[in-house]
């Protein structure tokens, strides 16, 4: 009777008692959500590294970009729009910044550049016009 037991447990479990499963059946969404969050994450702080005047694109080359002294300077002076206002302006208040804001010029017109994580969670680099807020394609 109990050998008759122990075949059937082993027929009903599809693998022997001596070795365990390594991953439970129900472990591949916690895998496949651990995987997902470590390659955001990775993603994230990849873009924290990259400096906005070393973008792609037009960014790239002689692009200049300001100290925070001349930053603040062309905002005093109304040259360029504080970097809240500029936010408010262009609807951009739920993104989520990944890395520091800078002013460069394109073409001698001041942006602002940064990394950003939109709220749907895409990582993009944008550039808004430090004047009037307007989106530049980079």
């Amino acid at each position: 009777m109990i050998q008759g037991l122990t075949s059937l447990r082993h027929s009903v479990m599809g693998h022997s008692s001596h070795i365990q499963r390594i991953v439970p059946k129900c472990g591949g969404m916690k895998l496949s959500r651990t995987l997902f969050i470590a390659i955001a994450s990775a993603a994230m702080i990849s873009l924290s590294f990259v400096g906005p005047a070393a973008a792609q694109g037009r960014l790239a080359g002689d692009t200049e970009c300001l100290s925070g002294r001349l930053i603040q300077s062309a905002i005093e002076s109304g040259k360029i729009q504080s970097w809240p206002r500029i936010k408010k302006m262009a609807g951009i208040s739920a993104y989520e910044e990944v890395s520091d804001v800078q002013v460069c010029l394109l073409d001698g017109v001041p942006f602002y550049v940064l990394n950003v994580i939109s709220p749907n969670g895409e990582a993009m680099k944008i550039a808004l016009n430090a004047v009037d807020g307007t989106e530049e394609v980079l």
